[in-house]
């Protein structure tokens, strides 16, 4: 779902400026997992941290963005946090909209979609990218409704950009015989 910081009607206008994000889930043993994936955008755009590590950035609401974060994901508690703003110079539409999708060696998966679980404040202060409990005014997102609503509209994955270089260690073996 596409959420936002509570104030007013953000799908048909928001003020300009930084809103943040943050929602905290639990990996009961990172060993075990096969993979990590966030699929994420906002209107207009926004950065992503996974316990405090950078993860990726997007400036295209149309395009949901995907991001690994296997290696990012630590046993125990996890911290998502993203900064989302909504640009221009005067209140317009703004939205922030993903799911994080980890996969177990066991089958299980875990989703952590945006929604109203997550945690929303205009100004963030201290290690809002890490603690579980950030310092300031943190209260629920409001969720403004599905993938693909109105002003939106349909959300495109990105498309797939070609290898420009080919296997080094093919290129190393043909070269070394």
């Amino acid at each position: 779902k596409w959420i936002w910081h509570k104030e007013g009607n953000p799908a048909a206008s928001a003020p300009v400026g930084p809103r943040y994000f943050r929602r905290s889930f639990t990996v009961v043993e990172q060993a075990s997992v096969e993979s990590a994936h966030v699929f994420m955008t906002a209107d207009n755009s926004f950065d992503l941290w996974i316990n405090g590590r950078r993860a990726g950035q997007g400036d295209n609401f149309h395009v949901a963005r995907e991001f690994d974060l296997k290696r990012m994901l630590r046993s125990g508690l996890n911290v998502l946090a993203v900064a989302a703003e909504n640009g221009g110079t005067d209140p317009n539409p703004a939205g922030l909209v993903g799911t994080l999708v980890v996969k177990f060696r066991d089958g299980q998966v875990l989703t952590v979609p945006t929604d109203s679980n997550w945690q929303t404040a205009q100004i963030a202060r201290g290690k809002w990218t890490t603690d579980a409990t950030a310092a300031g005014d943190w209260a629920a997102a409001m969720e403004l409704g599905p993938m693909g609503m109105a002003p939106w509209g349909t959300v495109q994955q990105p498309e797939v950009e070609p290898e420009q270089y080919c296997d080094f260690g093919i290129v190393s073996t043909v070269l070394g015989e």
